[in-house]
């Protein structure tokens, strides 16, 4: 698992990331001149705020509601003026500033240069030769890593001669508060790992101010404390702000940065004071243990989850690569879930409109979804503490004062203190969906590891409230149907008489959303209804109105050209290869649409995607937009157009680091391209759906829950491509909490190399689909299950 270059980062673009869920850096590379772009997770403007909401907003949501009856879009705009939220200090996660390494003494040239990420360990490595202004040739090697069991930076380098390094911190922008202090320390108290050594100490302040999306007087505070040892001589420049180190063959260079933004009371004296006593602690240990406890840690999580493709190494490498960024950007301690950059900030995304947040339209959801199924659950505990601690309360009042109901809602977007108003911008908003979107999350994690107390103490009662809002929520047609609105279909629009409209009643998002909403809420409610002891049974009659809304609710609806309706009405898309996809979204990830059980929608859900790719240049092409066509095509069964998918992918919007960008595009307000993490997680998730599929295949007629929880159904190699002839995969989870493994050879026509290996949590059947074939067989508790595949 390794990305190998020959030439120094010029760019971020070029940068190798590395992160614990905390700390966040860029790795250049340099020679002369060397860099380490840090970021944190936590390092967010603005601030909490109560104060989202207008006083009105519930009655002008009515008043929408009537005129879309009508149809009247115009007035629905002028009434959702009254509706939409209030942006009070919303911010954005920052650039925390730079690390600069520099020679000071003179390099002539430079040769052997090697840059390379291993992410099976989590560490870059760069090595590189050297001649100075004597004709003396030196070699240099530096090894980087974010090491979360001790939450530090650290950078170690080694060289095979004297050399003299100037070491300096600058901030990312000029609003910051920076304050740079050096001093030094002679003769190190317990030697690390050479004989003599001198320390220096580096400290900075930053506090995450901007002026574009909260007033640029708010923000988390931060402070970062470097150590640096060294076997030459260590000085501080005449302003006291940079280190130096001359003659010197070995340095190392441990970094440590906490934020106020957990304990907003925690002043600059006491997050200094952490930092120190952290790297006290480190130091006084060899640097050796500090790598060996990080290399073991990634690795841990790595090595779960195995891919091999023969025939597509640059794919298996990039499957890989999802996992590891999603690993770096979110850990089990993390304060916040994944923003959009994961853990990294390329200071373009936080200077336009659509930022550095929680996007709750598919760019949170799609960081998430390798998660469960290749095997990094642990990643998934900040998100579902966000919903819980930060996005329910929030939502609660979203609930009470923008629509007049019970229970929690969250709309379009999300920040680091759990925004839930409407969007602020009047053709987007509302959206009230986008909490049922993330909070889908918490049940799949379920599914994939079957815990009843994790589904009784925690994912039931948020689901739960979520249904309570939307029970009152629905409304009834003049035909008897249930439907919903007004909102949009994020983020498209549709034309009436010439002009452009984003909200109607009964969009296919918010109705497929609501319905999903409540098979969760009826399958949970049946899981614990087994148990006679809990009090579960009082929600029965909850339970009975669930599955009326399911029975009742607007059916899909397939439009006179045969594609799947986005709308409760006929009136064109403003943009037919728009980005979004949003109504298709009953094909994955959830599973109402499926060719087993309903071959019409899914054959509509087809035409749908070829309409939306037709020409395939016009489509809006961005990274997850494409892994949601990958996703698509997996649950289609269509390897080949899957692997097309995945082509493209790696022809066309792949950055030099890897990094899948969304270029600019009709939906962009830059130039440049951005990176956003769910572009290569996205990808991760397509590609463990092209080998195995869990969902379930239920009738979808909604009248019997009584079957709750179904058996485990595995589709084993659901959408191979025919190039693929050869791989294996170990380590995919299937919901019903098993580990698969699966091993092919399609170049023998018996498959008979063929099998997959199967290890459950608990005893239960299970349902094997390959190909034509099925099969039902048992499964014992901790015991291997082999079965050949033919």
């Amino acid at each position: 698992m390794k990305y190998s270059y020959h030439q120094e980062a010029t760019r971020w673009g070029e940068a190798l990331p590395l992160g614990n869920g905390h700390i966040g850096a860029m790795f250049y590379g340099g020679v002369g001149n060397d860099r380490i772009d840090l970021t944190e997770n936590t390092y967010f403007s603005g601030e909490k705020s109560s104060h989202n909401h207008q006083t009105n907003s519930a009655a002008a949501f009515q008043s929408m509601r009537a005129a879309a009856l009508h149809e009247d879009f115009d007035s629905v705009i002028n009434h959702s003026k009254d509706f939409i939220g209030l942006r009070q200090n919303y911010g954005t996660n920052l650039p925390v500033g730079s690390l600069f390494i520099r020679h000071t003494s003179p390099l002539c040239s430079t040769f052997e240069y090697d840059r390379t990420l291993d992410f099976q360990h989590g560490v870059a490595t760069c090595s590189y030769t050297i001649t100075n202004d004597l004709n003396q040739s030196i070699k240099c090697r530096k090894y980087a890593c974010v090491s979360h069991p001790d939450d530090l930076f650290l950078y170690e380098f080694e060289f095979t001669a004297p050399v003299s390094l100037e070491i300096s911190y600058k901030p990312s922008n000029s609003q910051h508060e920076a304050l740079t202090l050096a001093d030094i320390q002679e003769n190190s108290p317990q030697p690390i790992s050479y004989q003599k050594e001198e320390i220096g100490h580096l400290s900075f302040e930053g506090k995450a101010l901007e002026s574009m999306h909260s007033d640029g007087k708010c923000g988390t505070f931060l402070a970062g404390d470097l150590l640096l040892l060294s076997n030459g001589h260590v000085t501080t420049d005449s302003t006291g702000s940079s280190l130096h180190t001359s003659d010197c063959t070995h340095l190392v260079l441990y970094l440590c940065i906490k934020t106020n933004f957990q304990h907003r009371t925690a002043n600059s004296a006491l997050l200094h004071k952490k930092n120190q006593e952290q790297l006290k602690r480190v130091s006084l240990r060899s640097v050796l243990s500090l790598w060996e406890k990080h290399t073991a840690d990634v690795s841990g999580f790595m090595n779960r989850t195995i891919l091999s493709l023969p025939d597509a190494k640059d794919a298996a490498l990039l499957f890989q690569y999802g996992r590891y960024l999603l690993l770096c950007s979110s850990r089990e301690d993390s304060l916040l879930p994944a923003h959009l950059q994961g853990v990294w900030n390329d200071s373009v995304a936080c200077r336009i409109g659509w930022t550095c947040d929680m996007h709750l339209d598919i760019n949170t959801q799609m960081n998430y979804w390798p998660a469960d199924l290749t095997s990094i659950p642990e990643t998934l505990s900040p998100l579902i503490q966000w919903i819980r601690n930060d996005l329910i309360p929030s939502g609660r009042q979203t609930a009470d004062v923008n629509y007049g109901y019970p229970g929690w809602v969250a709309e379009l977007v999300s920040n680091a203190f759990g925004y839930t108003a409407p969007y602020w911008a009047t053709p987007i908003s509302p959206c009230p969906t986008g909490g049922i979107w993330i909070l889908t999350h918490v049940f799949e994690h379920f599914r994939f590891y079957p815990d009843k107390d994790f589904l009784r103490m925690i994912a039931y009662p948020m689901i739960r409230e979520a249904f309570l809002f939307f029970q009152a929520y629905i409304f009834e047609k003049s035909d008897g149907t249930l439907t919903s609105g007004p909102s949009i279909s994020p983020e498209n629009a549709f034309i009436k008489n010439g002009h452009t409209y984003h909200i109607s009643n009964g969009c296919t998002y918010e109705i497929l959303m609501i319905r999903e909403l409540c098979l969760l809420f009826l399958e949970s409610y049946h899981i614990l209804s087994l148990d006679p002891e809990k009090d579960i049974h009082r929600d029965s009659l909850l339970a009975k109105q669930a599955q009326e809304i399911l029975i009742r609710l607007l059916p899909y609806r397939i439009a006179a050209d045969g594609t799947l309706a986005e709308w409760d009405h006929d009136y064109p898309s403003a943009d037919s290869q728009h980005r979004h996809t949003s109504h298709l979204l009953g094909l994955y990830p959830f599973s109402q649409i499926t060719p087993e059980t309903t071959p019409d929608l899914a054959n509509a859900a087809r035409s749908s995607i070829l309409a939306r790719t037709t020409p395939e240049e016009g489509f809006e092409d961005t990274g997850w937009a494409r892994s949601l066509l990958l996703l698509y095509a997996a649950r289609l069964h269509d390897g080949n157009m899957a692997l097309h998918h995945v082509n493209d992918m790696l022809t066309n919007l792949l950055e030099v680091n890897h990094f899948i960008i969304h270029p600019p595009t009709r939906g962009t307000e830059t130039t440049e391209g951005v990176y956003e993490l769910d572009g290569n997680t996205g990808f991760t998730s397509g590609i463990a759906e092209m080998l195995l599929q869990s969902h379930s295949l239920l009738s979808p007629d909604y009248t019997d829950f009584s079957s709750f929880p179904t058996i485990p159904v595995l589709q084993i190699l659901p959408a191979l491509p025919a190039e693929w002839k050869k791989g294996s995969i170990s380590g995919l989870r299937a919901r019903g909490g098993i580990t698969v493994d699966i091993t092919w050879n399609l170049e023998d026509a018996s498959a008979a190399d063929s099998h997959v290996t199967l290890l459950a949590d608990c005893d239960t059947l299970c349902r094997i689909i390959f190909q034509e074939r099925e099969w039902t067989i048992e499964l014992k508790k901790g015991i291997l299950m082999t079965k050949k595949l033919k």
